[in-house]
């Protein structure tokens, strides 16, 4: 294998992982269904924090939110961060903070 073949090798990967990319993206569009969630749904170690998230009703840290609920910030943290891959909360980052909020909370403001 010569240098050559391997750039052209390289270059059809690259091609083949942008369009499964974009087939991800249109099979999310597609078939993520959006239902209204109440906090009953939530498991009970969950509720608390997106409870209190709510109560503050913008983009908050866990830290800020620790402090209310009492428990540990790494705790709350990972708890938001997992909200946040099922789509139940919005994060952003901005440098070294990271913040979370309720999605309908960011259409009423």
């Amino acid at each position: 294998m010569n240098l050559e073949s391997i750039f052209l090798e390289l270059r059809d990967l690259k091609l083949k992982v942008a369009t499964l990319d974009d087939e991800v993206k249109y099979l999310k569009t597609r078939y993520v269904v959006n239902v209204k969630l109440t906090t009953i749904d939530l498991p009970d170690h969950w509720r608390k924090t997106y409870e209190t998230l709510e109560k503050l009703g913008d983009w908050s840290e866990a830290t800020t939110i620790s402090n209310i609920t009492l428990r540990a910030r790494a705790v709350e943290s990972q708890y938001l961060n997992a909200m946040a891959r099922m789509n139940i909360l919005l994060k952003k980052r901005s440098r070294r903070k990271t913040v979370f909020i309720i999605p309908s909370k960011v259409n009423n403001q």
